[in-house]
C-alpha cells in the first residue's frame, strides 16, 4: 500500500478552520502503521486531525524527531487524551531528548534564562505517560517498512550541528548541538521517504543517515524542517548541489527551512492540511 502523509501542524496553513503554528506535526499512515511524527507546540494537533479526519486512537507509535518545544509540546495534551480512553502508545525517541533546554542571556559569568526550549515532559514524566522506547541506534519500527533513524552522523562533507540554546549538563549548563536530533524513513517501491523534523544535524547528514540504515540509495522524497534559515549562501549551494546529484523527484522543505527552501529542486510546498501519497 502507498503511504500517505497528512500533515497535522505547520507553520503555515491555506485553510480557515486550520490554524498555522510554529511547529511539525505529520500523521503517517501505509495500512502496516499508523504513526504520528513529531506533536507540534501544542494541544491544537488534536483538533487537527479530527478536522481532516485522522483517527488519533489508531497511532500505534509516536516518533519524537527531538525535544524542542515545537516538535513536543503537544506531548501533555495527547496524554491525557490516549489515557482517558485506556491507551498508552509507544513513544520513540533519542536518549537526549527529554534533556532541559534553555535560551540563556549571559553577561561575564553571569547567565539569566530567558525562556525554555525543551520538551514539556521530564523523562520520569514521559516514561510514567507512554510506552517510551529511546535509542541512539537506527531501527525498524516492527512490522513495517517504517525506521527510526537514532543518532544522525555529522559527516564532513555536509554542514550540520549547529549550536542553539543551552542544555542541561552533568556540570550545569552547557552549549546545546541538539545530537538528539533525528528522523524518519520509510521504504517504498520507488525508493525512499525521508522525514526530518529540523533537521539540525543537517538535512545531507539525514538523508544519507536514511541510505544507510536501509541499504536504499534511491530517493524518492525528502520532506519537513530542513534548518536553512540561518544558512549562509555557501551553505544553501552545498545544499542545493546535493540534493541536485540525490535526483529526488520531490522535495517538500517546511517549518524552520526558511528561504533557503526556494533553491532547492524539484520544490514542493506543504501547509497544514497538506496531503501528500508516496508509493
Amino acid at each position: 500500500m502507498p503511504l500517505t502523509v497528512t500533515v497535522l501542524v505547520e507553520n503555515r496553513t491555506t485553510q480557515p478552520d486550520l490554524a498555522r503554528a510554529r511547529g511539525l506535526s505529520l500523521f503517517l499512515d501505509d495500512g502496516e502503521r499508523r504513526v504520528l511524527f513529531d506533536t507540534g507546540p501544542d494541544a491544537r494537533l488534536i483538533g487537527h486531525a479530527a478536522r481532516l479526519g485522522v483517527d488519533l486512537a489508531a497511532v500505534d507509535t509516536i516518533v519524537l524527531s527531538h525535544g524542542h518545544y515545537d516538535h513536543s509540546g503537544g506531548l501533555p495534551a495527547l496524554a491525557d487524551w490516549y489515557a482517558a480512553r485506556g491507551l498508552r502508545p509507544r513513544l520513540i525517541a533519542h536518549p537526549g531528548a527529554f534533556v532541559r533546554r534553555r535560551v540563556l542571556l549571559g553577561l561575564g559569568r553571569w547567565r539569566w534564562s530567558l525562556r525554555e526550549l525543551g520538551a514539556p515532559l521530564s523523562l520520569d514524566e514521559a516514561q510514567a505517560r507512554f510506552d517510551l522506547h529511546l535509542s541512539a541506534t537506527p531501527h525498524g519500527l516492527a512490522g513495517g517498512r517504517m525506521h527510526f533513524l537514532g543518532h544522525i552522523a555529522r559527516l564532513p562533507a555536509y554542514r550540520g550541528g549547529r549550536r542553539l540554546g543551552w542544555k542541561q549538563a552533568y556540570h550545569g549548563m552547557a552549549p546545546d548541538d541538539i545530537d538528539d536530533d533525528s528522523g524518519l524513513v520509510w521504504q517504498g517501491k520507488d525508493g525512499l521517504v525521508v522525514i526530518s523534523g529540523c533537521a539540525h544535524s543537517g538535512i545531507c547528514n539525514l538523508t544519507e543517515a536514511a541510505r544507510a540504515a536501509t541499504g536504499d540509495a534511491a530517493v524518492q522524497a525528502v520532506l519537513g524542517g530542513f534548518h536553512l534559515r540561518s544558512a549562509g549562501p555557501f551553505d544553501l549551494w552545498r545544499t542545493r548541489t546535493y540534493f541536485r546529484q540525490l535526483g529526488a523527484p520531490r522535495v517538500a522543505a517546511c517549518h524552520c527551512s526558511g528561504w533557503g527552501r526556494y533553491w532547492l529542486p524539484a520544490r514542493e510546498d506543504i501547509a497544514t492540511g497538506s496531503r501528500l501519497t508516496f508509493n
